[in-house]
């Protein structure tokens, strides 16, 4: 049954069938659809993906509509299977992943508003005859990593790895001159970083005679274009995450927590006051009228556009993208993978339930219930629920046993599952093959 069809049976119910009373009735069906899957512990409906893996990159985007992901993952390829482990015992285990082959584990790294986060390779140039060694550690892709290379005196050198944090910055011997390096460039510069352009951040010094560099991360700027012009001025896009702060070129704070809004201007570019290391969520005030592409600057070599970090699709104000490492670090291939969908309110008049056929009529028989209760004497839905408690329970039942729902959500329905949201815990259920 879809969202529309509830809506006009239910207002009509009601002797009202005015597009305001059809609006109020759609809120009542979202209420009820989400107060009964969490009464009955709905994990979603199965569904499937994969994910193309890319040589040398270790974390990866799975689908916007990922609640938890049913292990193991599957490499089609090997016929191997890819299980789970927990991000804090695989930051105790490996403190700096760089192994590569067939994954065996995949690890929740968290969700966020982008599919891949801002980033920067790194440009070092020197004022001297400097051409020792540089040793950099930092963060890239949600790991730690380390990487060492030659200085060249006054031409630059590229770092291989893209930085959203550095921690150190080491020479193997003391400097003769300043020992420079810098990160991503202004809007005026699409390009990698090229010392002494002006925009470029610097991110570390290494003064002469000295070993060490001051240093900060890198840092951003984020650029919003829709692909509607309808979605102009009257719209605002809210970025929120941590990045730097600059007085031209140097930085002189990071790690900064930011909330920035912007004023969307169609098919125009917007550009964001502020540079960002990590966006933890992008989201506009209303539905879109088109595609709303988020970009920031390149980062590898011979880029000259900007890179695409994240899409919220046409009516919709927001995404969340459950990011995933795998380890060993693949070299090539596809990845498989389960997982429950995520429940998401229903907008569309053609939108239909994310759950069971089989619950439908019970999302609109309740919904109509408390709605009609409001209607006639402005009863809320807890009130609502608890006048016809031994109705609304047994209801309850009766979805649990069409849908096999037993016991928590993280072993029903096929097996146990991961949750991609760290706000989610699993229930007290011991693992037979652990315990």
């Amino acid at each position: 049954m879809t969202f529309g069809e509830m809506k006009t049976e239910i207002a009509t119910r009601s002797g009202d069938t005015s597009t305001t009373n059809k609006d109020r009735a759609g809120e009542f069906i979202n209420d009820i659809m989400f107060r009964i899957s969490d009464s009955v512990q709905y994990p979603g409906l199965r569904r499937s993906s994969s994910i193309r893996t890319v040589s040398g990159q270790f974390a990866y985007p799975l689908q916007p509509d990922v609640a938890q992901v049913i292990p193991p993952m599957i490499l089609p390829e090997s016929d191997a299977n890819i299980n789970p482990i927990a991000l804090e015992k695989f930051n105790r285990n490996i403190q700096n992943p760089t192994s590569t082959g067939d994954p065996t584990n995949f690890v929740n790294l968290g969700t966020y508003g982008v599919r891949k986060q801002p980033g920067t390779k790194l440009r070092f140039v020197s004022d001297g005859a400097d051409t020792q060694t540089v040793t950099i550690y930092g963060v890239s892709e949600y790991r730690n990593v380390s990487e060492a290379i030659t200085m060249a005196s006054s031409t630059g050198v590229l770092t291989s790895n893209v930085y959203t944090e550095v921690d150190r910055v080491v020479a193997s011997s003391a400097a003769t001159g300043i020992i420079t390096a810098t990160g991503n460039s202004s809007s005026g510069n699409d390009n990698l970083p090229v010392v002494g352009t002006v925009g470029d951040t610097i991110v570390a010094t290494i003064a002469a005679t000295a070993t060490e560099a001051t240093v900060h991360d890198p840092g951003s700027l984020i650029r919003i274009t829709s692909s509607s012009a309808n979605d102009n001025t009257t719209f605002t896009v809210v970025i929120k995450g941590y990045g730097i702060l600059t007085s031209g070129s140097t930085i002189t704070e990071d790690k900064v927590y930011i909330e920035e809004e912007r004023a969307l201007n169609g098919a125009s570019e917007v550009e964001s006051a502020s540079r960002f290391t990590r966006i933890d969520s992008i989201a506009v005030d209303t539905d879109l009228n088109g595609n709303l592409t988020i970009k920031s600057d390149p980062y590898d070599a011979g880029l000259t556009a900007l890179t695409t970090i994240g899409i919220i699709p046409i009516q919709k104000r927001s995404v969340e993208f459950p990011m995933v490492g795998l380890y060993p670090i693949p070299n090539t291939g596809r990845v498989r993978y389960n997982y429950y969908q995520k429940l998401t309110e229903l907008s569309l008049d053609g939108d239909r339930p994310l759950m069971d056929e089989s619950v439908h009529r019970y999302i609109k028989k309740w919904a109509e219930s408390a709605f009609l209760a409001w209607f006639g004497s402005n009863m809320g839905i807890q009130e609502t629920i608890q006048n016809a408690l031994p109705s609304w329970q047994s209801d309850m039942r009766a979805i649990r046993n069409k849908l096999g729902i037993l016991t928590n959500r993280t072993i029903v329905m096929g097996g146990d599952a991961v949750s991609m949201h760290t706000r989610s815990r699993p229930g007290a259920v011991l693992d037979p093959s652990v315990y």
